[in-house]
């Protein structure tokens, strides 16, 4: 994996401010690195930034689904609640579109 473990490390650190000037900026920065090299723990904290900042539901899925793949749990969970609950049509971003099994 390279050097995703330490863009993970440091985006905690600037979290936290360990050691480091508390940056919020940073933090979304190297965990933005992370993701980008797949890192799921990564994956699933820019998809709550992004949902957050108001991105399309449809990015913010993508993201989510990749990390739960990756088994991060609370990735897999943030996604079903959208899946069910918001009822995106995910599927044009590579997440299948699934119904509740209590719709009629």
């Amino acid at each position: 994996m390279g050097h995703v473990k330490a863009c993970w490390q440091l985006a905690l650190l600037y979290e936290t401010g360990s050691g480091v000037p508390f940056s919020e900026a940073e933090a979304a920065r190297y965990h933005k690195m992370a993701c980008e090299k797949g890192w799921p723990p990564s994956q699933f904290l820019v998809a709550c930034r992004m949902e957050r900042d108001g991105v399309s539901m449809g990015e913010v899925a993508g993201l989510y689904r990749r990390a739960a793949e990756a088994g991060e749990a609370l990735a897999a969970n943030n996604l079903s609640a959208h899946l069910l609950h918001f009822r995106i049509d995910a599927t044009d971003h590579g997440v299948a579109n699934q119904q509740s099994p209590h719709q009629n």
